[in-house]
């Protein structure tokens, strides 16, 4: 079964997660940048 992984944040941070994530057998990475977190 894969793994899918969301990082919110697509700085130098959540580039280096999504690294780990792959090398620890991610099959999807998502890096999701936006001004904020949440509807309002």
């Amino acid at each position: 079964m894969g793994k899918s992984v969301a990082i919110l944040g697509a700085g130098p941070g959540g580039y280096m997660a999504a690294f780990e994530a792959a090398q620890c057998g991610a099959d999807k990475v998502y890096l999701i940048e936006c001004d904020h977190v949440g509807g309002t």
